[in-house]
């Protein structure tokens, strides 16, 4: 009788180390990052292991009239999280601390029953898990509405350190705003015209809406410095040392007509509700990271974007005052080499210089026996399914330089 063998695909992912990896390439280096966190957004629902919706010490932006919900705004969908902003008259908690009697006053609000009245509602998602140093990623699609407020970025604590990777403005959609908070230097900073005192940061602008496609807008943070980036290309410089763990935040907001470069507030043209959408939150950290199991990192097939899926939009001109160009133009561009589960992986090249690579797949005793051609930047869907389990090496030649990983293939087993 002929026996079927079936190791459920879950099981096996659950009990594989992968060490997914990234590779930043520059002309005189590579660094090799390993996943340390975040989300493909691939479940049904939001992983409160994972996240929570707000930060500790409350919901409540009274300035803005904005009061994010304990789920209400986020949801996820085809592996993607949606962020939603809505214009609706709510009443929401606020604690103590929150009560301004002088804001109060101006706004004419009085609190009730430990509560006050909201105009909008908006979506966010905190990390439970503190960060300190590493790289940090996220792909998205933003909209075009006016005075809706999307960001990425890390937070220490309240009047504390904050890197903002980037803060939109949907009636700015071909712009990003980069900024840095500080207790103390972040607004020292001297550069521009005459190298005299201002505030480090400002608006990138683009050659294509971020609301168009997809984009992917990641920085790296160590002990020295912060860089970011756009889709591969370097967009910004700032050396300064953070000492603070930070959570890891992703929201959409609503702008008021006081948020200084951030009015104007929505007007009757601006669409309720509307959505920022996430494909992916990611973390990667220097140290290695190969122990991590398959079902913490929770990829699949869909995790990949088409092979003609954009590749995303570029900077137009970088701001001069906060681009260091003799440490930016080094850089080449990344490399990312994911596992998608049944012995498929990704490999995506994010470009700012190099254009095309070859990709080697090698098995014990140093035996090639599968090639790729990378012809521009991309997605690639490496599908070794026809391969032997086992451990192997990918080889990618790039831009002079050779990036290797082993990896374990062990693929679903039918008999």
């Amino acid at each position: 009788m002929k026996r079927s063998i079936y190791v459920p695909t879950v099981l096996l992912l659950a009990n594989m180390a992968y060490g997914q990896v990234m590779w930043q390439v520059k002309t005189d280096e590579v660094k090799k990052w390993h996943y340390a966190g975040g989300d493909e957004f691939n479940d049904t629902q939001v992983n409160l292991d994972k996240w929570k919706w707000s930060a500790d010490w409350g919901n409540a932006v009274i300035g803005q009239s904005v009061y994010f919900t304990y789920g209400g705004n986020v949801f996820l969908k085809d592996g993607e999280a949606h962020f939603i902003a809505k214009k609706e008259d709510i009443m929401g908690h606020v604690w103590p601390w929150e009560y301004d009697s002088v804001l109060l006053k101006k706004m004419n609000l009085k609190v009730v029953d430990e509560k006050l009245p909201f105009k909008y509602t908006a979506g966010s998602l905190w990390s439970k898990k503190k960060y300190k140093y590493g790289y940090f990623e996220c792909r998205f699609k933003s909209n075009s509405e006016k005075g809706i407020w999307p960001a990425f970025w890390l937070y220490a604590g309240r009047e504390n350190d904050e890197i903002d990777w980037f803060e939109l403005k949907g009636e700015r959609a071909d712009e990003a705003h980069v900024d840095v908070h500080c207790p103390n230097g972040c607004n020292n900073y001297r550069g521009g015209f005459l190298n005299l005192k201002r505030g480090w940061g400002g608006w990138l602008k683009f050659e294509e809406s971020l609301s168009k496609d997809y984009n992917v807008i990641s920085g790296e943070w160590n002990e020295n410095y912060m860089a970011w980036y756009v889709n591969g290309q370097p967009m910004c410089y700032f050396e300064h040392r953070y000492d603070s763990s930070m959570w890891l935040i992703v929201n959409t907001s609503v702008a008021s007509n006081n948020n200084g470069s951030f009015s104007p507030a929505p007007d009757a043209g601006t669409k309720f509700p509307n959505d920022f959408v996430v494909d992916y939150v990611r973390v990667w950290t220097d140290k290695d990271t190969a122990s991590l199991k398959g079902s913490e990192f929770n990829l699949s097939e869909r995790t990949m974007p088409k092979e003609s899926a954009s590749t995303g939009t570029r900077m137009k001109k970088p701001l001069k005052h906060i681009y260091k160009k003799k440490v930016l133009d080094k850089e080449l561009g990344q490399v990312t080499f994911l596992p998608l589960g049944n012995a498929q992986y990704s490999l995506t090249f994010s470009a700012n210089k190099f254009t095309s690579a070859k990709v080697e797949i090698v098995a014990a005793g140093n035996k090639k026996v599968k090639e790729f051609d990378i012809k521009k930047p991309g997605y690639l869907n490496l599908d070794l399914r026809e391969l032997e389990n086992g451990t192997y090496t990918i080889s990618i030649s790039v831009s002079g330089k050779t990036l290797t990983h082993s990896f374990p293939l062990q693929k679903l087993i039918r008999g």
